[in-house]
């Protein structure tokens, strides 16, 4: 699939309280589920311990995501959301995935405010500039991201509800490093 190429893989950051880590994202193999053609990603992370100044090594839990028809989805609760909305257009809406923990999912979106294209490695790619818009008891927050095809987020992690999620606690992952 278009989505996810074989050899790619993603480098995200990440911040603890006690740590900062580099999350890798790549392909592990392909799936079928419910008809659809999957992909799933393996995560990973090296950790750096601040107060033992130690490194480790962490597997996670793996993402199934497929794309269909410019949109990118990723199982959650053994449902297909929209990760990304590739087609979309200038004021489009669409609802972020609801791996959120927090109350406010059901109110999570984006809205696409501009869109464009860029080369990478020779191949002209679509980018959205998004805000993803949460409201959490009665408190609202605006992010704004770059999402390019192919890649995803370009700067708050390839799972964009992480970032409220984290704000107390520290992040899984930040902004894209590597890809």
């Amino acid at each position: 699939q278009s989505w996810n190429p074989k050899t790619a893989y993603w480098i995200y950051s990440a911040r603890y309280y006690s740590a900062y880590a580099d999350i890798r994202l790549s392909f592990l193999r392909d799936t079928l589920i419910d008809g659809h053609d999957c992909q799933i990603l393996k995560r990973d992370a090296i950790e750096y311990s601040y107060f033992d100044k130690t490194y480790s090594y962490h597997v996670w839990d793996n993402e199934v995501t497929y794309y269909k028809s410019g949109v990118t989805y990723i199982l959650n609760d053994n449902k297909f959301d929209t990760l990304y909305y590739f087609s979309a257009h200038i004021n489009d809406k669409y609802r972020i995935t609801s791996k959120l923990s927090w109350p406010a999912r059901d109110s999570a979106y984006a809205i696409v405010i501009d869109t464009g294209h860029v080369f990478v490695n020779s191949s002209k790619l679509k980018w959205l500039a998004v805000d993803y818009n949460f409201q959490h008891m009665g408190t609202k927050y605006k992010l704004r991201d770059i999402i390019i095809e192919k890649i995803g987020a370009t700067k708050y992690y390839h799972l964009p509800w992480d970032f409220i999620n984290g704000m107390v606690d520290g992040n899984e992952g930040g902004s894209l490093k590597c890809y």
